[in-house]
């Protein structure tokens, strides 16, 4: 499996929580994108809406169940559509907040979902020719921690340099866990 992820690098250090079934959702459907190039559309200009297959699914991430790869999709459509990412100034005051999904489908006993990314997220997934981070998506495959896969993508965002400074109420900040010690 050689599929790979790309994310501007806003994106990266924007704010935002998800589970580990609504992260991998969201990288399955990251990874069908060409980041060279715009968002795919419809005859009638909407966005398009990104399949994800069960079988897919549970391949990238080594789900051997197909009851557990239905189960986990299926959580990760339930709450997905609430879901939001707060963008930053480089001062740390924040200047947007915007929804992931336009529209998150579970399509009962047919093995699949449907996602539509926002307009809003269209830029930070695509169109990307600089500040953007890429890696393969095996690598955190095997991830069952909400963090980690966040904080593996802001090391991998400084894979070059080996070198990134933050400060602890920054690091908080973008793994939302500004309430917590």
């Amino acid at each position: 499996m050689n599929i790979t992820v790309t994310k501007s690098n806003e994106l990266i250090r924007a704010s935002y929580k998800l589970t580990v079934n609504e992260q991998r959702l969201v990288l399955t459907c990251i990874a069908q994108l060409d980041p060279r190039k715009p968002i795919p559309k419809t005859k009638d200009g909407d966005i398009k809406p990104i399949r994800v297959t069960v079988s897919e699914f549970a391949e990238s991430y080594n789900i051997s169940e197909r009851s557990t790869a239905y189960t986990a999709l299926q959580e990760a459509t339930d709450r997905l559509n609430e879901r939001d990412i707060k963008t930053y100034d480089e001062s740390g005051r924040r200047y947007g907040r915007f929804r992931w999904v336009q529209a998150v489908e579970y399509h009962q006993g047919q093995g699949y979902v449907e996602l539509t990314f926002t307009q809003r997220v269209a830029p930070y997934i695509t169109l990307l020719h600089q500040q953007f981070t890429t890696y393969r998506l095996k690598q955190v495959a095997q991830v069952n921690s909400i963090y980690a896969i966040r904080i593996f993508e802001l090391l991998m965002q400084f894979k070059s340099t080996g070198v990134v400074v933050m400060g602890l109420d920054e690091f908080k900040l973008l793994l939302e866990l500004t309430d917590k010690y």
